[in-house]
């Protein structure tokens, strides 16, 4: 058209108004008039040569547009359909693993017989059987006695002795003996709770399980997890996987004593002090003897203060509300597991339930510990030693220390003076027990008394128990005290001096 209109503008424009709308006709003539204006400015060779371009590239200066393939109906969205229907299937294998690892196989001795209508009995004993006392212990069917309410006492610690095992003992000093003591004489009904620790060939073996119940799923900082300890008693609290094993020691024991709803919760020490709390909702007539073996140790972080950021993150590992943590897990700014035990009994006993090992030792914790201050008394226990299991020195007495002298010294290589002054240190080289002052006075005192000797044996629990250690093996090493001086900084064992104990 513009090239027509170029060579004669008149013609063209008479052709192109016939027959032309109303709108149309005055467009046209907009444009004709707009173009006629410029051409003064081009000579008309220059715009056909730049027209014949503009046919070149595609008739109206323009690149021809893609041709798109016409689709009869839109494309359908294979892929995402198959992955809408396959996300069940790692839901599924996830959860098949989590079934698989978290399962255990459930092992029973049955006797053959059939007892008490037809419910059969079972007898749980150890592998060694013929090393062990007079057991295998005779068991009723277990899934009829723990029935809610059907033990009056449930005690938990973490050192545990099981009787009718020939090596089912894990104790580090008095407490394991009240537990085996315990185990074997409660005249009641009693369920024992304790963890289990990795097994060891010729020193801890615990047999084939009687019967399994249900498994306690339990939440630690947000987290559901297992805990594996080589030890008894882990430390120091201010690790925070020390701290994860006691809120999973707790809970366990919190869910068991909601399960089986136990009159009284015997409960050693600090190691499960917080159990009741979480036991309280689901069984408020719960009530609690608290028994101080050593009262020096009460659970406590103290090198931190307890709030802010640091509050949140222990009722997080806790699984408790941080208004409770506040409440009852902090003593002076400083957290504190015992306090929890001694404010359930203020609060649900009237401070009643409260004990120690002795009388004695009873005026002494209510005296020295600010955490019992707020209770009303602390009873003391008799000695529980039973009189039948007491040590019995037959002959003259002074007689039989002589001879046991003389085979301490000759054990541990000592000289065979019957006249020397024997000191003798057995336990573990912690702060309580004055072990800095042994080493501190040690040399002085093998200096200024030639007939003094030395026996020192345990292993190391703090910094005062490493002082200890390090001061008196430089003594030992020197070779200065030879023959009265014996020091060895870890636990032993001694079966000829064990062997006539009864544990």
């Amino acid at each position: 058209h513009v090239r027509t209109f170029l060579r004669d503008p008149s013609a063209y424009l008479d052709t192109a108004t016939q027959g032309a709308c109303q709108f149309g006709t005055k467009v046209f003539t907009l444009q004709t008039r707009y173009v006629a204006s410029s051409l003064p400015q081009f000579k008309v060779e220059d715009v056909l040569k730049m027209l014949d371009v503009f046919e070149r590239l595609g008739g109206d200066g323009w690149p021809d547009e893609p041709k798109m393939p016409m689709l009869d109906a839109p494309p359908v969205p294979a892929y995402s359909i198959c992955l809408t229907l396959l996300w069940p299937v790692p839901v599924f294998i996830f959860w098949l693993l989590d079934f698989l690892l978290t399962r255990r196989r459930r092992t029973v001795r049955q006797s053959g017989t059939d007892t008490d209508g037809g419910q059969q009995q079972f007898v749980a004993h150890d592998e060694d059987a013929d090393a062990s006392q007079d057991y295998p212990i005779r068991l009723g069917t277990f899934a009829r006695e723990t029935r809610p309410g059907h033990f009056p006492v449930m005690l938990a610690s973490l050192e545990h002795s099981l009787p009718h095992l020939a090596k089912g003992r894990a104790t580090a000093g008095g407490l394991g003996k009240v537990v085996d003591l315990i185990a074997r004489k409660h005249p009641s009904d009693i369920l024992l709770v304790h963890p289990m620790l990795k097994p060891e060939d010729g020193k801890l073996q615990y047999g084939q399980p009687h019967e399994e119940l249900m498994p306690l799923r339990l939440v630690i900082g947000g987290y559901r997890m297992r805990f594996s300890n080589h030890g008894i008693y882990p430390n120091p609290l201010s690790r925070r996987a020390v701290l994860r094993f006691f809120s999973l020691w707790n809970q366990a024991v919190g869910a068991l004593l909601a399960r089986h709803k136990p009159r009284v919760f015997h409960c050693p020490d600090f190691h499960t002090a917080i159990a009741p709390w979480y036991a309280l909702p689901e069984h408020p007539d719960l009530r609690m003897l608290l028994v101080l073996h050593n009262a020096e140790y009460q659970g406590t972080i103290s090198t931190d203060m307890i709030f802010g950021t640091r509050l949140s993150t222990i009722a997080s590992l806790f699984n408790l509300p941080p208004r409770m943590v506040e409440d009852h897990l902090v003593l002076d700014g400083r957290f504190n597991m015992l306090k929890a035990a001694v404010d359930f009994v203020r609060e649900k006993q009237g401070g009643r339930g409260v004990c120690a090992v002795s009388q004695w030792y009873a005026a002494e914790c209510h005296a020295s510990y600010g955490v019992l201050w707020p209770l009303p008394s602390i009873q003391g226990l008799d000695n529980p030693m039973l009189e039948e299991e007491r040590a019995v020195v037959k002959g003259d007495i002074n007689q039989a220390k002589a001879e046991a002298k003389h085979r301490i010294q000759r054990r541990f290589g000592l000289q065979e003076n019957p006249n020397a002054r024997l000191f003798v240190s057995l336990g573990r080289l912690v702060r309580q027990k004055g072990v800095d002052l042994i080493a501190d006075v040690a040399g002085w005192l093998l200096s200024e008394h030639v007939d003094a000797q030395l026996i020192l044996v345990g292993p190391i629990g703090d910094g005062f128990g490493h002082y200890a250690a390090t001061k008196l093996q430089q003594l030992d090493e020197n070779g200065q005290y030879q023959g009265r001086l014996y020091v060895n900084i870890q636990f032993m064992r001694d079966p000829e001096a064990l062997k006539d104990m009864k544990l």
